[in-house]
């Protein structure tokens, strides 16, 4: 989800600490201090810094929609669309307030894709439409078939990010199939991943200081075949640009787990597991299906080996879940309980940045012994750098996924880890990632039909240690050679999806 926020966490602290020097009653001292506290997992300092913001300007949008963000982020998804909603009565354009909402409705027990779809047309109508009647007519594309495609992806997120390490193999692979590529990078910071991108590119353009219409306007004059967008309605998404039509084909891939809702956006990279025969009518996108998932994992270089499954090391039965806390629904916590109380050894470890925060840490305690689940039983975690989560993934013997939204990396890494996840999938994109990633492995037993069989299959991953172990000394070699991190497999069926495309839109 996007934070109306400014500059890198330093330069937030900086002006904070002046601003709030010079101005102690300043609403936006009080904003800026909330942002810098946020981006360093001080949640409950944060959300009492934007509530002293609106307490001193009622008027000022951006203090409700930041606090907004914290309480989604703490797992308070009512508490998060009070804000957003009250932001968007005093400030209807701001789009990345919109963005959230349509966001927040991906977690909401019972949704549909009927209420996905119409959730982000909202966003489409009241920030895409007033574009539309600016959209120019573009040229023919020359009919060549071996002519190479220009392919334009705008992206804040081409480093060691989910969509980053969800596309950067294909990327890496996708001028081996023809296409030539422009990246138009909406960052500031780099990293290892980042050197990779630029170096599957024949173009690099920083755009991060660009306003949507400058941007659009630049992309426009570079004159590409098609553009893909790898962030929809999340963290560092241009939506602005796409909406303004800068090029005749423009496709969502990768970083976004629905439809965007744009009538600009022309089609969706998914696969049959994400959107099935049949549910095409609840994306405003055409569907392109690839053959296996529609992402390439790119696996941490320094993760360290799975080990045996601790419940094989004199150890009690540990389920893990490292998923963000928006996602841990009621329905959740009382099927955890469940098993918990099947298997009264037992123990849950919960890993997730929000539990940084010791207030934070402290209220879930609580909503879990609250459901069933007694503090002695629970292991809290918040952010440790990657080395050290993979690790924490390998101190579970079963992973539980969460539902209806389900986790895509948190999967992917605790698979690299040997470790099952049992998911509970439904109809909407963001339900069936566990599924697509599964599926794809080939690790069977994990998909439920229903709650009373995810409690069962979790409990019967957890009384067959061997079983388990197993998994650990097979499933990364697998995944390894097989269609789950084959980015040139995958860059391959993309490349012919998108010729085709552009001979069809």
């Amino acid at each position: 989800a996007a934070r109306l926020a400014l500059g890198t966490p330093d330069e937030a602290e900086r002006a904070a600490r002046r601003a709030e020097a010079v101005r102690p009653d300043f609403a936006e001292a009080a904003l800026r201090r909330g942002d810098a506290l946020q981006r360093r997992n001080r949640l409950a300092e944060a959300a009492r810094a934007y509530a002293r913001g609106a307490a001193l300007r009622p008027d000022l949008a951006e203090a409700y929609a930041n606090l907004a963000l914290v309480r989604q982020t703490q797992g308070d998804p009512d508490g998060a669309e009070t804000g957003y909603r009250r932001a968007l009565a005093l400030r209807p354009d701001l789009a990345e307030v919109r963005s959230n909402l349509a966001y927040l409705e991906l977690f909401r027990p019972g949704v549909t894709l009927a209420r996905v779809l119409e959730a982000h047309r909202g966003w489409d109508a009241a920030h895409g439409a007033p574009f539309r009647a600016g959209w120019a007519p573009f040229a023919p594309l020359p009919a060549e078939p071996r002519r190479r495609l220009r392919v334009g992806i705008l992206s804040g997120d081409f480093r060691r990010h989910p969509a980053g390490q969800f596309a950067v193999r294909a990327v890496e692979a996708l001028p081996e199939f023809g296409v030539d590529l422009t990246l138009y990078a909406n960052q500031m910071d780099a990293d290892d991943l980042t050197d990779r991108f630029r170096a599957a590119a024949e173009r690099w353009v920083p755009v991060a200081d660009r306003t949507d219409a400058e941007l659009a306007t630049l992309i426009r004059n570079d004159r590409p075949d098609i553009l893909i967008d790898l962030a929809g309605h999340n963290a560092r998404g241009r939506l602005g640009v796409f909406a303004r039509k800068p090029a005749p084909v423009q496709v969502a891939w990768s970083g976004y787990m629905a439809t965007t809702g744009l009538a600009a956006m022309d089609a969706l990279v998914a696969d049959a597991h994400h959107v099935p025969e049949g549910a095409e009518r609840f994306y405003t996108e055409r569907i392109l299906r690839m053959p296996g998932a529609f992402i390439a994992y790119d696996p941490p270089p320094d993760a360290p080996d799975p080990g045996p499954p601790p419940c094989l090391t004199g150890q009690p039965v540990t389920f893990g879940v490292f998923n963000i806390l928006t996602k841990l629904t009621d329905e959740v916590l009382s099927s955890w309980a469940a098993l918990l109380a099947r298997l009264p050894e037992s123990r849950l470890l919960l890993k997730t940045k929000a539990l940084s925060c010791p207030e934070t840490a402290a209220r879930w305690r609580a909503r879990l012994a609250a459901a069933g689940i007694a503090p002695e039983r629970l292991i809290l975690a918040g952010a440790t750098d990657s080395r050290t989560h993979m690790g924490w993934c390998a101190r579970v013997d079963v992973a539980l996924d969460p539902f209806p939204f389900a986790g895509s990396t948190t999967t992917l890494e605790t698979l690299w880890m040997g470790v099952p996840v049992v998911t509970l999938p439904g109809d909407t994109f963001s339900s069936r990632h566990s599924l697509a990633f599964l599926s794809v492995a080939g690790v069977e037993g994990c998909v439920a039909r229903d709650r009373a069989d995810y409690v069962e299959l979790a409990a019967g991953w957890a009384a067959d240690p061997e079983r388990l172990a197993e998994l650990r000394r097979t499933l990364r070699p697998r995944m390894a050679a097989g269609p789950l991190c084959d980015g040139r497999a995958l860059a391959e069926a993309l490349a012919r999806s998108l010729r085709d495309l552009t001979r069809t839109t």
